[in-house]
């Protein structure tokens, strides 16, 4: 991500990308043509593997 984002959801974690993360922007940048090469980029990462889940409860049949 680039730039300003007013809100990133309840289960997103902004991070500076990886050394890996900026070549393959730049590979990506290059193979279709864009301008600029990867400047001031943040990685947008989740915060949880599954916030939103929660324990289930027992059903009628006990399950």
């Amino acid at each position: 991500m680039a730039g300003h984002v007013a809100s990133l959801g309840h289960n997103v974690q902004v991070v500076e990308p990886t050394d890996e993360d900026l070549k393959e922007l730049e590979t990506l940048f290059e193979t279709l043509d864009i301008s600029p090469p990867p400047g001031p980029f943040k990685k947008l990462v989740r915060e949880k593997l599954r916030p939103f889940y929660r324990p289930r409860k027992k059903g009628r049949d006990g399950q």
